[in-house]
C-alpha cells in the first residue's frame, strides 16, 4: 500500500490538512489564553457589522464600512469601563457572533461578557492602549441600562 505522501496530489493534501490543523489549533488556544470574565460598562462602540481578517493579513479581507474612529482597530473596536474590547472576526471556517454581539451592546449599559485573548488582564479604570486587545467570546449577561438588575 503507497503511503499518502506519495500519491498524486498526497503532498497538498497532507499540507493542507495540517494547515487547517494548525489554525483550528491556534483559535481553540486563543479563545482559553487569558480568559476573563468581567462586569462592563459601554462607553463606545465603533464595530463594523462584517469584517473578515485583522488587516496584517492581506489576503481574504473584507469588511462592511470602515471604522468611524482614527486609529481604531480593522475590523473596529468596543471601549468599556474596563479598557478596549475588539470584536471577533467573521470567518469561514470559525464564525464569530459579530453580529448578535453588536446588536446586544448598548451604550451606557451594563454587561457580564467572557473576553480572552494575548494582552495584559484588563481591569475597571484602565487606560486606553492601541495594542493586545482582548476580543469579546461571549455575553454572559446582559443588565438593565437604567440600574443593575438583570433585563
Amino acid at each position: 500500500m503507497k503511503s499518502l505522501w506519495k500519491l498524486p496530489g498526497g503532498k497538498f493534501i497532507i499540507v493542507f490538512l495540517s494547515a487547517l490543523a494548525i489554525a483550528q489549533i491556534t483559535f481553540v488556544a486563543e479563545s482559553y489564553w487569558g480568559r476573563q470574565t468581567l462586569l462592563i460598562e459601554v462607553k463606545w462602540i465603533d464595530a463594523v457589522d462584517a469584517c473578515t481578517g485583522s488587516g496584517g493579513r492581506r489576503i481574504f479581507n473584507s469588511r462592511s464600512a470602515v471604522p468611524t474612529r482614527s486609529g481604531s482597530h480593522y475590523c473596529g473596536l468596543v471601549r468599556t469601563s474596563h479598557g478596549l474590547i475588539q470584536m471577533p472576526e467573521d470567518g469561514f471556517l470559525f464564525p464569530g457572533n459579530r453580529k448578535e454581539f453588536i446588536d446586544t451592546l448598548k451604550l451606557d449599559c451594563r454587561f457580564e461578557v467572557v473576553v480572552a485573548g494575548n494582552g495584559p488582564d484588563l481591569y475597571e479604570g484602565r487606560p486606553m492602549h492601541n495594542r493586545y486587545f482582548k476580543t469579546l467570546r461571549k455575553i454572559e449577561r446582559v443588565f438593565d441600562c437604567s440600574d443593575d438588575t438583570l433585563a
